[in-house]
């Protein structure tokens, strides 16, 4: 598991819950340097409320929610 990867996904979902940041990149390929699975990625971003949704034709991204 790379920990370095996986704190800095956990300070930017800190930063868009705190409204610091306006999304956060949730791909496939992140979650794999990361080493855990996609599934597990996005649901870590749906624990803290975010907006997990599509994003363009590979990525997912998380957001507040309205």
């Amino acid at each position: 598991m790379n920990t370095a990867e996986l704190d800095k996904v956990l300070d930017e979902i800190n930063e868009v819950v705190d409204g610091r940041r306006g999304w956060v990149s949730l791909t496939k390929a992140r979650a794999k340097l990361i080493g855990i699975s996609h599934d597990l990625l996005l649901g870590c971003a749906k624990v803290h409320q975010l907006k997990v949704a599509p994003h363009g034709r590979c990525g997912w991204s998380g957001s507040r929610a309205a």
